[in-house]
């Protein structure tokens, strides 16, 4: 198997979710059964070889969207490498090179973070215990990162472990397409905004294999990682951004230089990528956007999924929430699904566990 995502219609877009629009999130809201067809479907592609060769993208040609429903970035075959989602060899990529000892999935996941005040407030011990609570009875890997922009708070379960990104990463692309921009003092070009749009709105894996491509590829995307303070990032080798290694530690430094003022990026850049993620399609929505609800309520968002022979699938979701007396910023990152739905469950089951712990307090 050799996609960033699982093959035939564009997993972003082949899942229809249940989900309303943000803002009417209906909590426990129950999954069509089409998921699991899906699902089926893919599995079925994959053991039938589709995909079997790598899919080549620079930013010459232009992408068709019909295209991006059944082709995907690459990725090396699992029979190939020793990949898994946070092998240091996955795809090539030099994760090992990470200072973050406890980044390496076949090990495990390392131990919850430490990093908590030695006081935390009332509502970060009750976020710990829930989460906590929830990920033990479930059969699966999973790292958590809350950042509450309103009190400066922060909490991690395991947020220094690292995982095969898949379509997470293309918030990065997106950040590094920006600040080239804003660089060379120049507007996006069109073919640059219509890549972004479709890269964010549909996860239109093309796209992303196009500006990646433009941008110089792992390099090129190193370099930003270091001026972005995301130290425990690896770009996966080659063309393979789907086996970027990334930790939810990092997801939120990232969301942080877009929700807040940054030397990363200017004031036009944060607003052009936040709205992009505020307005991915119906397919997309879902994963942090469950338990948000109001109709001033804004969540922006990126999902990613990949399945691979170890590991079974990953299944992503980072994204910031405002609304209802919250601000923060989330990143919910698993591995070890059996399944994607089930996988979205666990993600889905996070994100509601932290709308409801850091409502304000009355």
């Amino acid at each position: 198997m050799v996609v960033a995502h699982p093959p035939s219609a564009s997993p972003d877009r082949g899942r229809r979710s249940s989900a309303p629009p943000h803002g009417r999130q209906r909590p426990g809201a129950a999954r069509p059964a089409t998921r699991l067809v899906v699902g089926l479907t893919v599995l079925t592609s994959l053991l039938a070889g589709v995909g079997t060769t790598a899919c080549s993208a620079s930013g010459a040609a232009p992408v068709s969207t019909a295209s991006a429903t059944g082709s995907a970035a690459p990725v090396p075959p699992d029979a190939g490498s020793s990949a898994t989602s946070a092998s240091p060899d996955a795809g090539g990529s030099a994760a090992a090179a990470s200072p973050d000892a406890a980044g390496s999935a076949s090990s495990g996941p390392s131990e919850a973070d430490a990093s908590a005040s030695p006081a935390p407030p009332p509502e970060a011990d009750r976020l710990e215990r829930d989460v906590t609570s929830y990920l033990s009875k479930r059969s699966v890997t999973a790292s958590v990162r809350v950042t509450d922009l309103q009190t400066g708070e922060e909490y991690g379960y395991r947020s220094g472990s690292h995982y095969d990104s898949a379509s997470v990463v293309k918030v990065a692309i997106m950040a590094a397409v920006l600040r080239r921009q804003a660089a060379e003092d120049r507007r996006l070009t069109d073919r640059e905004s219509w890549l972004l749009k479709a890269m964010i709105r549909n996860s239109d894996n093309n796209a992303a294999s196009a500006l990646y491509a433009s941008l110089g590829r792992g390099p090129a995307m190193a370099r930003f990682y270091r001026a972005a303070g995301m130290t425990h990032t690896t770009p996966g080798a080659g063309s393979y951004w789907g086996l970027t290694q990334i930790t939810a530690a990092d997801q939120v430094v990232l969301l942080q230089h877009l929700a807040r003022p940054s030397k990363l990026l200017t004031k036009r850049g944060r607003i052009y990528a936040r709205d992009l993620m505020a307005s991915v399609s119906s397919s997309q929505d879902w994963g942090v956007s469950a338990g948000p609800r109001g109709n001033d309520t804004r969540v922006e968002l990126k999902n990613g999924w990949l399945v691979r022979s170890r590991h079974g699938w990953r299944v992503h979701s980072v994204g910031h929430v405002k609304g209802e007396g919250r601000d923060y910023l989330v990143a919910v990152l698993t591995m070890d699904d059996q399944t994607m739905d089930r996988g979205v469950g666990v993600v889905e089951g996070v994100s509601r566990i932290v709308w409801r712990d850091l409502a304000p307090a009355g």
